[in-house]
């Protein structure tokens, strides 16, 4: 039992700001543009998004020429800043009340083929664009 106590005292510090140790989003007060930051306020991923949300086990959607578009450029990136899914898509995720879904984030382009598919970001899978709708 006393094993246990001391493992959990060790550990729960690792387990509960696991999610704190990505870079937060941050906006530039010169450009205006979005980047991350780290804890000691630097700049970990420099500023170049038009939006950018917090990272979620590992990544976070991004935009990209949001403002020269009619459509988001919406990208996936990972916490080095490199694309997972480049900014050429809609990038879409509405969990809402199903845990099981909050993973699961939906791919669509942006032009008239229609074509979607999921990123999982449990396992950092892309699955492509295979279908023509998905709900």
């Amino acid at each position: 039992m006393k094993r246990w106590l001391i493992l959990l005292v060790l550990f729960f510090p690792l387990w509960a700001f696991a999610e704190d140790a990505f870079p937060l989003p941050a906006q530039d007060d010169v450009t205006g543009k979005w980047g991350y930051r780290d804890a000691e306020s630097h700049w970990a991923i420099d500023p170049v998004f038009d939006e950018a949300a917090p990272f979620h086990m590992g990544f976070a959607c991004v935009s990209k020429d949001a403002s020269r578009h009619p459509y988001h450029h919406d990208a996936i990136i990972d916490q080095n800043g490199c694309y997972v899914v480049p900014p050429d898509y809609y990038i879409y995720n509405d969990n809402g009340d199903d845990d099981a879904l909050s993973d699961l984030y939906i791919v669509s382009t942006v032009g008239s083929d229609g074509l979607s598919g999921f990123f999982d970001v449990k396992s950092g899978i892309f699955s492509g664009l295979k279908w023509h709708e998905v709900l």
